[in-house]
């Protein structure tokens, strides 16, 4: 009898020796941070993508999102008076902020600087007539008062339209960069709005064509 339970106590020792061995080769790992890294980063990630198709789901049906601030537009200059009647109808006029659409960088075909804008006026009218359709003085800004001509996404575009000749026959053409400037159209922002004004906001959205309303957290000019 003593000889067995001398057995069974050294097949117990056995035992607890390999599991400590065992144990002692396993990574040490931190439970709580492992956890949290497996729930938190895909909850973030679904977030993100959720909020992406509820916004973009929102552009195109025209059903308010659950957020308080949107901008709404493009518009030109002519159409804020009409914009801003319609907003005062429906109470939103003074949520509107305006905001300048910046135009991208670019690389401009561009002669100039003159010291004042009559010999810009003369040339832009000139070369319209000529059939030049994107030519545009620059009244302020570095650049001012020059022509701009013709817009490229690359320098070696503007220099090779040049040397195709293709651009006006006159003295003093160059390339230039002309670094984003206000355009000719503004966004409408609106912030901290109740969800009456979020509905009434798209609601008149609609009657406008060629805008949109993004939320602001995704916002791009």
């Amino acid at each position: 009898m003593r000889y067995f339970v001398n057995f069974v106590l050294l097949l117990a020792l056995c035992a607890c020796g390999w599991f400590l061995y065992d144990q002692s080769r396993q990574p040490t790992v931190d439970l709580v941070a492992e956890t949290k890294l497996k729930v938190d980063v895909p909850e973030l990630v679904l977030a993100t993508i959720e909020a992406r198709k509820s916004d973009e789901n929102a552009r195109i049906s025209g059903t308010p999102i659950d957020a308080d601030c949107f901008v709404w537009g493009p518009f030109e200059g002519r159409q804020m008076i009409a914009v801003r009647s319609t907003l005062k109808q429906r109470g939103l006029l003074q949520k509107a902020e305006i905001s300048d659409r910046f135009l991208p960088d670019r690389w401009i075909v561009y002669l100039g600087p003159y010291s004042n804008d009559i010999a810009v006026r003369a040339f832009v009218k000139q070369f319209r007539q000529q059939g030049y359709k994107n030519v545009r003085p620059i009244l302020s800004g570095a650049l001012s008062y020059g022509v701009e001509i013709e817009t490229f996404e690359s320098k070696e575009q503007a220099q090779a339209w040049i040397n195709d000749k293709k651009a006006p026959d006159v003295k003093g053409l160059r390339v230039t960069n002309r670094l984003g400037e206000p355009s000719d159209k503004v966004d409408l922002v609106f912030r901290n709005l109740t969800e009456d004004q979020r509905q009434a906001l798209f609601a008149i959205w609609k009657r406008w064509q060629g805008t949109e309303i993004q939320n602001c957290s995704f916002y791009q000019k």
